[in-house]
Parts: structure tokens; sequence; C-alpha cells
């Protein structure tokens, strides 16, 4: 296959397409949000086969896989069970709620490890299983389909999960997921986005004035 072919026997690019080769990573992030079937095929394909079937089968690359699989489908029910997936590429905030000081104001009172979501999600300062071996420009791809979906439902629900996000959280050794974002995201992604729902733009002006704080402060 082409995918051997460029990459070598499964598996064998592993290293690479998780974070190794940064060139390797933006090129098949870059297609995986294609606005082109076949070329986020090909992407798909090439990264699965990078992984190996071993690595491809398990958290978080198996959620990624199956949310672009998921967003090239019209139908909303699909999207909406897929999304049940993100928690694994990027944890939910105990509250939906942030404040702009970079603090959580979501669980003050309860003890730790006692927020709802019970240790992973209590702790902004503590990481899930595995997820530093996934770079974040694969997560951004899934967020740019899912608000570029053809379906209106589909677009809506995708930015109401990216503001359920818990952006503070800090990934180990890489900074916290604020700083993740980047200015092409940011601008032609998630704007145009919270313009189409009005109900939701106070929710991503909190997550921008955060990744403008981190950006300023040298943490992204």
């Amino acid at each position: 296959s082409h995918a051997e072919l460029v990459l070598g026997p499964a598996g064998a690019a592993r290293g690479a397409v998780a974070g190794d080769d940064r060139g390797l990573v933006d090129a098949l992030a870059r297609g995986l949000r294609s606005d082109d079937s076949r070329t986020r095929k090909a992407s798909t394909t090439a990264l699965t086969h990078a992984l190996g079937p071993e690595t491809a089968g398990q958290t978080p690359w198996l959620e990624l896989v199956a949310m672009v699989h998921a967003f090239d489908d019209f139908a909303a029910h699909l999207n909406d069970a897929a999304r049940a997936h993100v928690d694994a590429l990027h944890p939910a905030s105990s509250e939906t709620f942030l404040d702009v000081s970079g603090t959580s104001t979501s669980s003050e009172d309860a003890p730790d490890g006692d927020a709802p979501g019970g240790d992973a999600r209590g702790d902004a300062g503590k990481t899930t299983p595995n997820e530093t071996l996934l770079p974040y420009e694969y997560v951004l791809s899934v967020w740019t389909r899912g608000l570029r979906h053809a379906n209106p439902s589909v677009r809506a629900g995708t930015l109401r999960t990216f503001c359920d996000r818990d952006w503070i959280r800090t990934r180990d050794g890489l900074g916290r997921f604020v700083g993740e974002l980047t200015e092409s995201f940011v601008a032609e992604a998630l704007v145009p986005s919270a313009m189409e729902f009005p109900g939701l733009r106070a929710e991503v002006a909190k997550v921008c004035e955060l990744w403008t704080r981190e950006a300023g402060d040298g943490g992204a």
C-alpha cells in the first residue's frame, strides 16, 4: 500500500505520528480536517497504519479515529454518540464554568477527589492516562470538522462540547490544554462558530480570554 511505502510496516512510525516528527503530525492533522473526503480517508489510513493495529485500537487513538469517521456522517444522532468519546481526547470540566483568571471556581466546597467525575476531573492539575501520547493537533482537527459540519445541529453540539472541556487542566509536561489552541483554529473555526450560535458566545469568550492570557504568559 501507499501508506506502507511511505511509513514502513504497520506500527513502525508509531513514535513519529505520536509527536516525534512534528512535520508529519502537522501534515496528518491537516489531512484529518480537510474538506475533501478522500484526503481525510487517506490521512486516517496513514495514521492508523503508522500506529499499528494494537495501538490504533487503544484509547485515545481509537476515540480519535471514531470521531473523524463520525463527522463524515450527516446524521446528528451518530455524531452525538461520537462526541461521547471526546473525554478520552480532552477531559470535560467538572462544571461548565471557567473563571477568566485561569482558576476553577466549579468545586470550591468539594474535598479533593469528590468533585463530579472523581479524581480525573476534580483537580485541574491532574492528567488522564495516555493523553500526552496524542498530539493536540489531531484534536484540533476533530474540533474543526465538527464546527464546520454540514449539519447545523452537529455544529451547535460540537461547540457546546468544546465549551464544556476543562481548559485549565495541565497536560503532563506540556502546559495547559488552553495553550494548545492556535491562532488559525480560533480565527477560522472557533470565532465563526461562536458568531453562528450567540447563546454560546460568552462561554467561547471565556476560553479565548484564557487562551490570550496563556499566550501572554508565554504558555502557548
